[in-house]
Order: C-alpha cells, then structure tokens, then sequence
C-alpha cells in the first residue's frame, strides 16, 4: 500500500513545497489503493446488492399471483346466481336462468296487448302488439294482433272513452287467435261509433 505524504497543512502548504497538479490526485488515488489492498471490494458490493437472484427467492411471481388470484372459476363457485336466489311462493323466483323475454311472454298474467282505438277506427299513439284497428260498419271494429294468442281462449277487456251516450256496452262478436271484433253500442239505439281502450291477456 501506497503511504502519500499531505502537502497542505491546516490549509497552508508545508516548508519549501507547493500544490503540484500529481497532489490533488493524491487522495483519489490513495481511496483506489485502499479499495484494492482489502477495503471495499466488487465481490463485496456483489454480495450486498439485491440482485435479481434473491428476489426471485421469496418475490410475489406470476405463478403466485396466479395461484392465489380472483379468478373467474373462483368468483363464479361463489357468486349468487339464479340457482342461489328464491323468495317466497307468491313472489318472484329467480330459478332456471332466472327471468328472459320468452318467459315473460309466456306468463298468463301478463298483458298481451294494449291500445287505446279512436271512433274512426285508428290506433291512438303507439300501443303494444297491435298491428292495426280498424271501424269495419258503425260501431263495428277489428283489432288485429301483432303476435297471435295460442287459442282463443284469451281474455280482452274493454273500456270506453267519453261514450256518446250513457247506456253505451261493448260486445265481443268475433274472436279469433289472430284478431278480435268489437261492437260498441248503445242498449237503446245498436251499434254507435265509440273510441275506446283495450287490453288482451293469455297465452301466446
């Protein structure tokens, strides 16, 4: 090992010597030459550092992440779904894939049709699953379905608006899968043009 004597003392060069540029070296070099003769070493920097090696030991990895994860398959095991949800018999029930469009089409209490059908035998506004109305003679009128019943054992109902006379009752003459004939008349004086609401209820 390399002994450097100190040129400057207290801030002051020593008696008869002055600042050589190979001074101001001199203390880098001396902390090279400790490093080499046993100081601090490569090796021992090595063996300090965290490499990737010892992270990899007892690191959070993908396999592990992926074992202890959320997955689908796990959320699904335990997820409330249709097959977990039931209420009381007069209520709602969630069961066999739970509720789609076909099962309520198919339910029996739910309406089929509705509409709301002028005197002059035209459908007021929008309406559901009628395809037209129309006033066949006076008080005479055909509703047309959009999608028919299964039979014709499906119940419509018939409410009139601001009847022209107050006897006024509606009849069904003519009731088919695919349409209904109704006869709005006075008890008094036959059949009289009417708008009226109506509403079908059954099987599709």
């Amino acid at each position: 090992m390399t002994t450097y004597t100190r040129p400057v003392v207290n801030g002051t060069p020593t008696t008869a010597q002055t600042i050589k540029a190979a001074h101001i070296n001199e203390p880098v070099d001396f902390l090279f030459d400790t490093v080499l003769a046993g100081g601090i070493t490569a090796d021992q920097l090595a063996a300090l550092s965290v490499t990737a090696g010892k992270i990899g030991t007892d690191a959070v990895i993908t396999a592990k992440i992926q074992d202890a994860a959320v997955t689908g398959a796990k959320f699904n095991s335990n997820a409330v779904d249709d097959s977990t949800i039931e209420l009381s018999s007069d209520q709602l029930q969630l069961k066999d894939d739970g509720i789609t469009a076909a099962k309520l089409n198919s339910a029996l209490d739910t309406v089929k049709a509705w509409g709301k059908v002028t005197s002059a035998g035209a459908i007021s506004g929008t309406g559901f699953n009628i395809t037209s109305a129309n006033r066949d003679s006076t008080g005479v009128y055909t509703i047309t379905w959009g999608t028919d019943f299964a039979d014709t054992d499906y119940a419509v109902a018939i409410t009139y608006i601001n009847p022209p006379q107050s006897d006024m009752a509606p009849k069904i003459t003519t009731q088919l899968a695919g349409s209904v004939v109704v006869t709005t008349q006075s008890q008094g004086s036959g059949p009289i043009n009417s708008a009226f609401m109506i509403s079908a209820f059954g099987d599709q």
